[in-house]
Order: structure tokens, then sequence, then C-alpha cells
């Protein structure tokens, strides 16, 4: 494992504020993840903060990539400031777990030397997990605000970073069945900005534009702006907006935090709904909102259709990334029949949601699919009753069930 001085993080000619003499314990880790159309699709990672009396720590750990080949040994690279797009290498990984691809970076330094930097100002930048030479990234995400030296840098000014991000999901049926997409809003000093970016729509459906609804629940929605073509190859599109001191003029709230909960969605010039999704609060560490639940399904009590049967039922959000996964997995099922998933609706009666095939069914906003049930949320889900059902006619045998978690 190789450790080396913070010194390397400020290579850059970064102008970095001197770290206070005593800090309590704190720590703040955050979730990296594949950009889109990455090769290590599967790959996952974690960058984390540590300040503490007398030592700070930043390290970098990935999952789920090559352990050997021209792409190794991997490197990250850091953004030189919030939101300035330029980044410079922070150093290189050291293989943990051939096994597992596991690669590692860690940096730590005893706070006591004066000329050491505060960790906490690298709050809000882009960090990246490249291939060897600076080559394709293969993870990224946002650097955990810690304390109060995050957000500075970059032109945002001073003051305390505030993110949130939603990973955007295609209605079903969906018009475009690869669109994929996300909404981000960050709150840095005294601006505040307001992001929705699509990727893989069809470029000639006219203008797309995205709406926000009014109030959280009513159903009615108004433009904020209509998307620019970035790249018409990849069928790229975004709408920033951003503004000094408030919340842009035209969403209608004087903070962005008054978004939460309501639902954002690209539309046409027909209002067609290409993508949707559930605006999150903003955080300073929105990493802490993640969760990965489980719960366990089992067959009814005195059920003989596959009395051996098994399997769980997993909801995962990757807060930073708003990336919403739910999953259902069986095993021990007879061959032959066809086993179909139901849910609660929330009054009693079960829906069906899809089918399993080779005994799994997942969904992954981050992809843009699409939750159960067209909740906006995992939560919106957690507690209703859950099932297994076969084919058998005239009426299905419950395989398995249980709740979501």
């Amino acid at each position: 494992m190789k450790t080396r001085s913070l010194l390397l993080l400020f290579g850059a000619g970064l102008s970095l504020a001197p770290l206070a003499l005593a800090y309590a314990p704190t720590r703040a880790q955050a979730t990296l993840l594949p950009p889109w159309g990455a090769l290590d699709s599967d790959a996952r990672g974690e960058v984390r903060l540590g300040v503490y009396d007398a030592e700070q720590r930043f390290w970098v750990r990935a999952e789920g990539l090559d352990a050997s080949g021209p792409a190794t040994p991997f490197e990250v690279w850091l953004e030189d400031g919030v939101g300035s797009g330029g980044y410079f290498p922070l150093g290189t990984m050291t293989l943990l777990s051939a096994g597992a691809g596991r690669w590692d970076l860690r940096v730590e330094t005893d706070t006591s030397l004066a000329s050491v930097a505060d960790v906490a100002v690298l709050g809000g930048r882009f960090l990246q997990v490249r291939r060897a030479g600076g080559g394709a990234v293969v993870l990224e995400g946002a650097v955990p605000g810690i304390g109060a030296g995050t957000g500075t840098g970059g032109g945002g000014g001073n003051g305390p970073s505030e993110r949130g991000q939603v990973s955007l999901q295609r209605p079903d049926p969906a018009p475009d069945a690869d669109a994929t997409g996300r909404a981000e809003l960050e709150k840095r000093g005294g601006r505040q900005g307001f992001v929705v970016a699509a990727r893989d729509l069809p470029t000639g459906a006219g203008t797309l534009s995205a709406e926000l609804e009014s109030g959280v629940g009513t159903g009615a929605f108004f433009s904020v702006g209509g998307l620019a073509l970035d790249n018409a190859a990849q069928g790229r599109f975004t709408l920033g907006l951003e503004a000094e001191g408030a919340a842009p003029a035209i969403l209608g709230v004087a903070d962005l935090a008054g978004l939460a909960g309501r639902r954002v969605r690209v539309v046409d010039s027909l209002g067609t709904v290409f993508l949707w999704g559930a605006l999150p609060g903003v955080a300073q560490s929105p990493g802490l909102g993640s969760f990965d639940r489980r719960s366990l399904l089992s067959p009814p009590v005195g059920s003989t259709v596959a009395p051996k049967a098994g399997g769980f039922v997993r909801s995962r959000l990757v807060a930073p990334q708003g990336a919403s996964t739910f999953e259902v997995r069986a095993n021990h099922l007879p061959s032959g029949p066809t086993f179909s998933v139901w849910i609660d609706d929330g009054t009693g009666a079960f829906v069906q949601v899809g089918n399993l095939a080779k005994g799994s069914l997942k969904r992954d906003t981050r992809k843009g699919q699409s939750l159960p049930l067209g909740v906006g949320t995992l939560d919106a889900l957690a507690g209703r009753s859950i099932e297994i059902r076969d084919d058998a006619s005239p009426v299905p045998n419950t395989i398995l069930q249980g709740d979501v978690p």
C-alpha cells in the first residue's frame, strides 16, 4: 500500500487554506460508479475522507477492475477546482486482490505539519479512476464534503458545497428503450445550479425540454427550458441553469432545497415523456443517504409446490448519483414454469411487475430502467408485500413471499 504526503494534492497550483490546529474526528464517504458507456460496467468504488486530531486521510478503493493487462495499473485523477473540468494525477493505485479486481490508493499525513492543507477543501470536486497512463475513465464521482472548508476553489466562491443527484428512469412502456439521464442540484458558495443531462435520445424528435412539477405530488408540470444538443451521434442533450444568491428564478423556488420530492421530466414538443425522476434534497455529504437493504423470501406455510425454494429482495441506493437498484433473486425453483413477480400496489391488490429470467429480476435507474409500479424512490416500495408466482392454470401458485425491505 502506498502512502503519500497530501502535498501531492496541490501539485497543480491549488490555493488551499491551512488546517485548523484541532479537529473533532470527522469522516465522509461517497460511491464511485462507471460513467456512461464504460467497459467495466460492473465496477464499483468508494472515496473516503477522514480528519482526526493528528491525522488526515484520503482513500480511494475500486473493485471489479482488471487485475492485469494494458489498462493497469489504474490511476486516480482529481479535479483541480470544483466545476473546473481540469484534472491532475493524484497517484497510482496498488492491487490488493486479483480475484476481486480490488485496487487501492491511500494518502495519510500528520496534521501537525504547518504546511499541510485541509482535505475538507476537496469536497465537491470530481474524482476519476482512469486506465494506465491517464486513459479512459472507469469510475467517477464527487468527493464528499466535510468541515467548513468544503467547496472552495474552482471559481465558485467560499462556503460549503451541497449536492443532490438522481438517475432518471424511462417510463414503462418507454418511447425510447435506451435513453438514460440525470438531474443534478448544487449549491456552491453563493451560487446555485440545476442541470438536466440525457443521453441516447432521438435527435429527430424536435425540441426537447425539461419540465418541473409545480409541487410535490401535484401532477402539474411547467417548462424550465429547452435541452441543447451536445452530441448528435450520442443523442446527448443538456440543460444548465445557474444563479447567484438563490435558485434560478425559472424554478420558482428561493432555494434548491425547496425542490426535494418534486418530479422532473424530459419531454418532446408533443408532451411525450422520455425520462423522469423525483428530485432529491441537497446535502454536504450525499453519500450518507446511501443504503443497501435485503429481505428474505420463503415459501408460504404448508406449500408443497416448491418447499425448498428460497430467495431475497434487495433495495440499494447510491445516493451521490441518485442511482436506485431493485433486485429479486430466487433459487431451487421447479424447472418448466414461467415465474412472475407481483407487488402490493398500496391498496392490497397485487400487480405483476415482471418475470424472472434465470431466477432474477433487476431494475437499475442508472441504466434508465424504471422502478416497479412506476414509483420514484425505493422508499415508496418499502414494506409492501411481494410474491413470486408460477404460471399454473387456472390459478397460479405462490412459490415465494415476503416484504420489500
